[in-house]
């Protein structure tokens, strides 16, 4: 701001500041003369000093204290007079500095003081360390313009070499300011011009007399006697009256100037006032009274301005004129009064300006002015006017008590007056007194004001300044790697000046919270909640807690308080947002944590600087992962039994999934495809491709177009949380081989299903949802076996041979079971048997599933199949005879033995029996001892039994009692009759074994003999009827045998009483026994038996085919008219 004077206080206002300061900070003043405008802080620091200035300070070859320096300043001085001719710069009392300075009361930074000297001119100041020869620290500097006459603009500079100590620690520029209070004083010079005032009456000599002179104010009596006044004012009265002098003012005559009365004055009263010069002004009232003492040097010239004040108007409002008049000599004594009543030698002014202000409020009333030759009244706020007489008086009417009148003339050559009159025109009674009579001289004086000016000369205390720096310091961290810290240097964030008083001993970092909840998040747990995480200083460092205060640590923040060093320590992995990006970056919102350096200066100053940093604080995402390099459990169906039945198997043993440092989350499946594809799988029913359908993300189907219906084939379906698979097959598919019924595998050829006609794909997700996916292919873990037709075993019949026009034999080789491939044809494929088939013609049909066997063009047997149900019937249509021969056990009635011998009753064969005592089940588990007679034969006539541990017992067998029978020849037919014993056993089991005696030794040897037939396991029940009537056995074989084992056993299911335990049981069954008779066998035939073998085949849609053979024996022995079942092994 402006140093500005304030002349009528002599005092200044506003300041020259300079800041210690380097460099400029905005708003930068742009050094031109006069500039007045300041930097930051107040300061008015410039970039260089004024021409003058510069050329002031080359002469005195200043080294400065360091590159901070020079520094300099400018001020406008202002409010000085416009008529001012010189500003020096002084001692208070307008003197100026001693040779040897004076002490500033500023010291450098070492302490050291710094002295002030003045210049010889005056305009400037030098403050140097130490004394007169010391280092300068600054220069203070006027500037005028121009260098001589009336000042048009003033600067006061100031160019600064040094720092000075400042003795507020910690505070800079405007708040910490030392100042040269009572060094440094300012003085003006310039002219005057006089305004002389005469309201001093006190030294008039009061009451009336002939005249009376007035000294200015201000005036100062010299010695007595004699005391001149360079200015003076002459009163006199017109028409020889006199003046009247009190304190309230002038008067004439008695008190006060009236106006023209009746039977009273015969004139109005007139005041005359003459402006003289060099009057004595000390007299006595006896010697006013003499207008002979009438004495001055001359009038006063150059007036052109005058006035006066009403007092004590009675009557009043009041009426007057006034007239202004230049007199022409200087006449004096009684001469003065004869002429001025006589009105000679005077030259009458021209009024043009009045301006009456009311002296009790200070009001200008009323303002009149002659504007080109026309009165105006510019102000008019009372009832007074003003008229301006031709002969250029100014009559004032209405005026009051306390009116002053101020009159002027035009002021151009010619107009100026030394004399004016006071004439009381008033008609009435009103009077008055008039006082505080002026006038202005134009005339001027050389004169000065001092004013103290050190203390507006201010050297604000530069201090360290820190700016924003360039650094691209950032810190990142990545959930993946946790605890591996992130570290940069952010010191270059800061810019740090220590500027002029150089750099002090503090410089260090720190961070703070700026605002707690940041954008960052946390889950804690798989199934918790996405918690905020809040920022907390503790110890120097800033953790980011999960939650709150009391929150688990997500990351610490810490920073190397000497270098600046931020370290970016993270603990857990954060939430990020949902993205298909795992290496999704959380960037930590702006203000919300600062990064602070602190600095002082030499000068102990501090400044510190916070940068915000959290927006470079950045925290990557981790990733889950999933390869499929697992395996699954693969799926298997067979076409036989396995359409419409699910399948399941668990895919999820494919995948490993990691889901990283963010935790756990979960693992979800989808089934892949491409939809409406045409897949190289054949539909069997209808030969078409099957076709890829996506029903959803867990399902996929493989369809067909089955007469304008679609069809499913088969179907994939997945649990997508779980990863189960669920596979139905619905319709068969084509294999690639026709099966072969005669290859062990046929039926069940596995089609694995083409790889990666469907996958799966696996998505593993983290806690915070980022994801990732693979996919495997699962539709070839499905494996398909082929369906095929069945024909079943093959079958083994037996009939007799008794013509008869319905079939002898009627069976099914599978039926309608061609399996899921569908149907297709059963045939007669070939036709094979016995040797003497030979002596028929086959003759078949034309479907080839009819064949009639002829001989001598009769038929005698007949085969027929049914292409469509797999039925097929044997027809005997000729009859054939078969002779059977009871044993005559007539011969042999007698006492035991050991074997016994029994022919047939025409002697065409001998059986030999051979009794024996059963252990138990087995062939071979029986005693046969020759030397002991419990297992002998005991024959009656019609049978046998064994003797058993009594001779005397009857004819019969008793529980594990049995015998061997050697035929001597082959037969296929051995009939007896079994006849209970009493009334103990409703039935006996029978273990036998038919058996062909390849070393015809009586005994079967295991692993040569070979046995034809078996009684079931545990034996066949024989039941037992009441009385005497007897249960006949048959052991038919469809081959040949010759050696029979036997053996007869009971048990408790056997006994009339099947309660019975323990010993009653046991006697129950030692007594149970059972009687052999009428003995029959097979020993030759009339015709000969016929063995059928029958080869049929069953081919389904898809071309599989199963072969089976229906085996049939004729046997003219087997009268039963009916024939076994499939797999029955004939007997004889």
């Amino acid at each position: 701001m402006a140093i500005t004077l304030d002349n009528a206080q002599t005092t200044i206002t506003g300041d020259l500041t300079i800041d210690e300061d380097g460099g400029l900070a905005p708003p930068l003043n742009t050094g031109v003369s006069g500039d007045g405008s300041s930097g930051t802080d107040g300061d008015d620091d410039v970039l260089a000093p004024n021409t003058d200035f510069q050329t002031y300070l080359a002469s005195l070859s200043v080294v400065p204290a360091s590159s901070e320096f020079p520094q300099y300043a400018r001020d406008a001085i202002t409010g000085f007079k416009t008529n001012a001719t010189e500003f020096s710069l002084t001692l208070a009392n307008g003197a100026p500095y001693p040779a040897d300075g004076i002490d500033s009361g500023l010291t450098t930074l070492t302490g050291q003081s710094i002295i002030l000297f003045g210049d010889a001119g005056g305009d400037a100041v030098i403050g140097r360390v130490g004394g007169a020869n010391g280092p300068i620290a600054f220069v203070i500097y006027l500037d005028e313009t121009p260098d001589t006459g009336v000042i048009t603009s003033a600067t006061l500079e100031i160019a600064m070499y040094m720092p000075v100590q400042h003795p507020k620690e910690g505070l800079i520029d405007g708040s910490d300011v030392v100042d040269l209070s009572g060094k440094v004083y300012l003085t003006e010079t310039y002219p005057v011009v006089v305004i002389d005032t005469f309201n001093n009456l006190e030294d008039v000599t009061p009451g009336n007399n002939t005249w009376a002179l007035v000294a200015p104010d201000g005036f100062v009596e010299g010695p007595d006697p004699v005391d001149i006044a360079p200015r003076a004012l002459l009163v006199t009265a017109d028409n020889g009256l006199t003046v009247n002098v009190s304190t309230q003012g002038f008067a004439v005559g008695n008190q006060s100037i009236d106006p023209v009365s009746p039977g009273g004055n015969p004139v109005n009263e007139l005041l005359r006032v003459d402006f003289v010069t060099s009057a004595d002004v000390d007299y006595q009232p006896n010697e006013a009274n003499t207008a002979a003492n009438i004495a001055y040097d001359k009038h006063q010239e150059d007036v052109y301005t005058a006035g006066f004040t009403l007092s004590q108007v009675q009557g009043g409002p009041v009426d007057l004129t006034v007239a202004a008049y230049n007199v022409t000599n200087d006449a004096k004594g009684t001469t003065f009064l004869s002429e001025a009543n006589a009105d000679s030698n005077q030259q009458s002014r021209t009024i043009t300006f009045v301006e009456i202000k009311d002296t009790l409020t200070n009001q200008v009333v009323e303002v009149w002015q002659v504007i080109g030759g026309v009165p105006t009244n510019t102000t008019n706020l009372s009832g007074a006017s003003v008229l301006f007489n031709p002969d250029g008086s100014v009559t004032l009417k209405d005026m009051l008590v306390n009116y002053a009148v101020t009159f002027k003339t035009a002021g151009t050559a010619g107009t100026n007056f030394d004399r004016f009159t006071i004439d009381n025109i008033e008609t009435g009674n009103g009077k008055f007194d008039v006082k505080n009579i002026f006038y202005v001289n134009e005339r001027t004086e050389i004169t000065s004001k001092t004013a103290e000016l050190g203390s507006h000369i201010d050297f604000q205390d530069d201090g360290p300044q820190i700016l924003s720096g360039t650094s691209d310091a950032a810190l990142g961290v990545d959930d993946t790697t946790l605890n591996v810290d992130a570290k940069d240097d952010f010191s270059g964030l800061f810019s740090v000046d220590f500027g002029s008083d150089g750099p002090g001993t503090i410089k260090e970092y720190s961070l703070s919270v700026t605002a707690s909840q940041t954008n960052l998040e946390a889950k804690l747990t798989k199934d918790g909640a996405v918690e905020t995480i809040y920022l907390f200083e503790k110890d120097g460092t800033i953790e980011g807690r999960v939650g709150g205060a009391a929150g688990t640590v997500a990351f610490v923040l810490s920073v190397d308080s000497a270098t600046g060093e931020v370290t970016l320590d993270q603990k857990i992995a954060l939430y990020h947002n949902p993205s298909v990006d795992a290496d999704d970056v959380e960037t930590m919102t702006a203000g919300l944590i600062g990064l602070t350096l602190k600095v002082t200066d030499g000068d102990k100053d501090p400044v510190q600087r916070t940068e915000d940093i959290s927006g470079r604080l950045s925290f990557a995402d981790d990733g889950p992962s999933i390869a499929a390099d697992g395996s699954a459990t693969a799926i298997t169906r067979d076409e036989t039994t396995d359409l419409g039945q699910e399948a399941k198997t668990q895919l999820a043993s494919l995948f490993a999934p990691v889901f990283g440092n963010d935790g756990e989350g979960h693992v979800s499946y989808k089934l892949t495809a491409v939809d409406s594809q045409v897949s190289t799988i054949k539909d069997t029913a209808t030969g078409a491709f099957v076709t890829i359908k996506v029903v959803s993300d867990t399902e996929v189907q493989g369809v067909v177009n089955d007469g304008g219906t679609e069809k499913v084939v088969f179907s994939f379906s997945i649990d997508a949380a779980t990863g189960e698979l669920t596979f139905v097959q619905e319709r068969a598919i084509v294999h690639p081989n026709v099966g072969d019924g005669n290859n062990p595998t046929y039926g069940d050829e596995p089609l694995t299903l083409p790889a990666d006609l469907v996958k799966v794909e696996a998505t593993v997700h983290d806690r915070d949802t980022d994801h990732a996916s693979v996919a495997a292919s699962i539709s070839d873990l499905v494996t398909i076996k082929d369906d095929r037709p069945d024909v079943g075993d093959a079958q083994q019949w037996i009939t007799d041979f008794v013509a008869d026009t319905s079939p002898s034999v009627t069976g099914n080789v599978g039926g309608t079971c061609f399996g899921s491939d569908g149907p297709g044809a059963i045939k007669i494929t070939s036709v094979s048997g016995s040797t003497n088939l030979s002596e028929f013609t086959q003759v078949p049909s034309n479907d080839g599933n009819t064949v009639t066997f002829e001989k001598g063009g009769e038929a005698w047997f007949k085969f027929e199949l049914n292409a469509q149900t797999g039925q097929f019937d044997f027809t005997v249509l000729k009859s054939g005879t078969a002779t059977l021969e009871n044993l005559n056990f007539k011969i042999k009635a007698g006492p035991p033995v050991e074997t016994l011998s029994v022919p047939t009753a025409f002697n065409n064969a001998a059986i030999k029996f051979d009794g024996v005592i059963y252990k138990g089940t087995g062939i071979n588990n029986f005693d046969n001892s020759t030397t002991k007679n419990v297992d002998d034969i005991n024959p009656d006539n019609l049978g046998f039994g064994i003797m058993g541990s009594n001779p005397n017992q009857a004819s019969q067998i008793n529980n594990n009692e049995g015998f061997v029978a050697a035929m001597g020849e082959d037969t296929d037919i051995f009939n007896f009759q079994v006849q209970g014993i009493g009334n103990n056993a409703k039935s006996v089991h029978l273990e036998y074994y038919l058996v062909q005696d390849v070393n015809d030794n009586g005994k079967y040897d295991v692993g040569t003999d070979q046995i034809v037939k078996q009684s079931a396991s545990g034996g066949d029940v024989i039941s037992i009827a009441s009385g005497n009537v007897a249960t006949k056995v048959e052991l038919n074989a469809t081959s040949d045998f010759d050696l029979v084992f036997a053996r007869f056993f009971f048990t408790n299911t056997d006994l009339q009483n099947g309660a019975l335990s323990g010993n009653q049981l046991r006697q129950a069954i030692d007594n149970a026994g059972v009687r052999l008779q009428n003995f029959q066998i097979k020993t030759a035939d009339t015709i000969p038996e016929y063995d059928f073998s029958f080869g049929i085949t069953k081919t389904d849609k898809e071309g599989d085919y199963d072969t089976t053979t229906v085996a049939i024996h004729v046997d003219p022995d087997y009268a039963q008219g009916t024939a076994l079942g499939p797999n029955a092994v004939p007997v004889i």
